[in-house]
């Protein structure tokens, strides 16, 4: 079968996406976004608008891997920092919507400092489908 995966994307940035608990602050009764998750999510979004080259934001299917490259040994759920970044790639107009991505490949490894690795690539559509 021909190969129906091409990368899109492939970026790297210092520290690691503000975990669920630090992105939302409630006040009154109101859920509020925080002022770090704010300055974070401008950040990296400027960072994927620059990767991304002004190009028009992809609308087809898509695979995101994500490789959170970490210093220290405190435990932490994975899953508690994709959201972030999921919305900064639509946010920062490299795909159309978040619903898109067809494939999630999430992992945790040692490095010598935190920071996050992006990757994104076309999705072939029925690749996967058994029907």
């Amino acid at each position: 079968m021909e190969e129906k995966i091409k990368k899109m994307l492939d970026v790297i940035f210092d520290g690691l996406p503000p975990t669920l608990n630090h992105w939302h602050g409630m006040s009154h009764g109101r859920i509020y976004k925080t002022e770090q998750a704010r300055e974070w999510q401008e950040e990296i979004t400027a960072l994927l608008m620059e990767a991304w080259n002004d190009q028009e934001p992809y609308t087809g299917r898509v695979k995101l891997e994500i490789i959170f490259y970490v210093k220290s040994k405190r435990k932490w759920d994975l899953d508690n920092r994709i959201k972030a970044l999921q919305d900064c790639l639509e946010y920062a107009g490299v795909i159309a919507n978040d619903n898109q991505i067809d494939m999630l490949i999430i992992m945790r490894v040692s490095g010598n400092k935190d920071s996050t690795r992006i990757k994104l690539s076309r999705h072939g559509e029925g690749k996967y489908n058994d029907g």
